[in-house]
Order: C-alpha cells, then structure tokens, then sequence
C-alpha cells in the first residue's frame, strides 16, 4: 500500500513538473512570439482611466496579446512587480517587436506616439486653433470657443475677456488623442510661469500682468526685427505719457479681423481695439507676444521718438520721429521706398 501510494505521489510531482515546464515553455514562446499585424507598424489610443482588463480587450480588438486570459495575468503581474501603471495616450507598435517589448512599453511611454507642434511667437488664437487642427485633428472651433469660455479663463485668474496672449508660442509634443482643453492647460500655464519670473520688474513697470502683454502684442506685431522692439515700447511708453493715442495699425487690423493693407475707412471702425479711436491701451492682447517683446514692453528705450514708419525697403526696419514734422518726412521717404520696389518688379 505504501508503494502503491509513493507511486501516486511520484506520478503527481511528475506531472506538475511536466506540467509546469510546458506552461514555462508556452509561456515563453508566447512572451517572445513577434506581434502579429499585417502592416509595419500599428498605432492604438489607450485612453485615461482605462483598466488593464480593458486594456488588454482592447489590444485583442486589433490582434494583439492573444490569448486574452494569458495576457491579462502577465500584465497585471508585471504591473504588480514594477508598482506602474500602464500610460495613456496614443502607442505606436512595430511589427519587430515581441509581446514582451510590447508590454514593458506599454509601461514606459517608449512607444508614445507624440507629434511636434510649432507656434510661432505673435500669432492670434484663431491661428493657434489652426495648426493644431492640421497637427492634432483638434477641431479649431472648438479650441477657439474654450479660449473665450469665461468659466476656463477665470480658471486661471486671468483679468481678460479671452486667452489671446496668454498662449504661450513655442514647440511642444503633445500625445496624439490629447483633448483640446489640456492643450490650453499646457501653454496657459507655461506663459504664466514666465510672467510670474517677471512679476517684480512687471510691477516695478507700474503697468499690470494684462497691459504689458497687450503692449507687448502690440510691439510683436510691429515688428519682427528683434533689435528694434524696445524702441518702439519708448514711442508708445511716451504717447501714453502724453496721452496720445496710440495709433497702431496692428490693433486696427485686429478689430476688423484680418491682416491686410489698411484703408482710411478702417481708422474709423468704431472698436475698443481700434487706438485711432479710443485712447490708450486695447481692452487685451492682439496676439501671443515673444519673450523679447514681452521685456521689451516691460523695458523700454528711453527716447523722445513720439512716430515710426517702415523704411520701405527690405529691411522690415522702421525711421523714427521726435515729431510730426519729421515723421511725414520719413513717410516720404517710405512711399519712395515702395514706389521703387515696385517699379523695379515691373521691370
């Protein structure tokens, strides 16, 4: 009987042996097994909250980690182990790696599939809603909307009507399934920190947070000759000290919605944005402002200049005036300028 029992007993150990060298075996080959797809690569959004279990389904969906069972215990185990958890956004997989490389990235963000966004500093939120639209598929409407939803701006504390010139231009790489108010969350804050490094020389300016980066839009879009940005933040720093108006056909073009060449018809467009008929600032930023106009407004030259024009040449320079006299001279010398460029394109 004992025999009979130490048999059993023997055949047990042997089969769980077996048992469990053919699961490791298993195991392994799957593990190791290339993913199977039929192009070279395969791009799956795994969105916020989602569960493992929910993950792994939906991995199944486009034929990866199969069997569903077997890879949802090595998930869950992995993600145990390293005490991770697996990142949202859109991953990119490639018909090299094996279910092993897939998992572990899945973890790490190695395969997120990030795209590169350029804005370019002194554009307005309507070209903002455009490039992420052709980038990101982020519908335009809709970011221009939330960039005027009192609920989000008072969010940030902002004393505005709108988010133009607090989106902060640069490049950044935003996860493909990114929503549009998180992109808003991302560059909002990113100009706020850089205003808030600025705070002490803002306030020293005597000027608020809001009308320097309305002076500072304004200068953006005056010029885009670096070197000449604090000249002109000390024309307008002494207009407001006269208390002139301003008189910047940027803020003008802002009010009639488009950048083009300027009518007399369009100085009289009855708009807070028009400074030709409203005294001082604009109720807002007409763009997002680079840093250097930012400073700029913030510093100024000190000057007695009180006009500029474009020189009219190739430059995108500008002549400056003490006074009116002086300035319709530099005028004349702008029309001559352009009168010259075109008669030689004619040529």
């Amino acid at each position: 009987m004992k025999k009979k029992y130490k048999n059993i007993v023997l055949v047990f150990i042997i089969s769980c042996v077996v048992l469990l060298l053919g699961t490791s075996i298993y195991a392994y080959i799957l593990l190791n097994s290339k993913i199977d797809i039929e192009e070279n690569d395969i791009k799956v959004q795994i969105k916020y909250g989602s569960s493992l279990s929910e993950i792994v389904q939906q991995l199944n969906e486009k034929n990866l980690l199969k069997p569903f069972c077997f890879f949802e215990n090595v998930v869950k185990l992995y993600a145990y182990a390293t005490n991770k958890s697996i990142l949202a956004g859109c991953h990119k997989f490639t018909a090299e790696m094996s279910n092993a490389e897939l998992i572990v990235s899945l973890f790490t963000g190695e395969n997120l599939y990030m795209q590169s966004v350029t804005f370019p500093e002194g554009i307005t939120i309507k070209r903002f809603a455009s490039i992420l639209q052709r980038k990101l598929d982020i519908d335009s409407s809709q970011f221009h909307r939330l960039c005027y939803d009192k609920n989000i701006i008072k969010k940030y504390d902002i004393k505005a009507n709108s988010l133009e010139g607090y989106l902060f231009p640069a490049t950044f790489n935003f996860f493909k399934d990114i929503e549009p108010q998180e992109v808003i969350d991302i560059l909002v804050k990113e100009q706020l920190k850089y205003l808030q490094d600025l705070k002490h020389e803002i306030e020293k300016s005597k000027f608020t947070q809001l009308e320097i980066l309305t002076l500072a839009s304004i200068i953006e879009a005056e010029t885009p000759v670096a070197k000449e940005r604090e000249r002109i933040s000390g024309v307008y720093h002494n207009r407001l000290k006269k208390n002139m108006m301003l008189q910047a056909d940027p803020t003008v073009q802002y009010a009639i919605g488009e950048k083009r060449r300027l009518l007399y018809s369009d100085l009289k467009v009855d708009n807070q944005y028009n400074t030709y008929r409203y005294l001082g600032l604009p109720p807002g930023p007409i763009n997002s402002p680079s840093k250097s106009s930012i400073k700029a407004a913030i510093k100024p030259e000190k000057n007695n200049y009180l006009f500029f024009v474009a020189k009219g040449d190739s430059s995108n320079e500008h002549l400056f005036a003490t006074n009116y006299y002086e300035h319709k001279k530099n005028v004349a010398k702008f029309r001559k300028n352009i009168n010259k460029k075109r008669k030689n394109k004619i040529l």
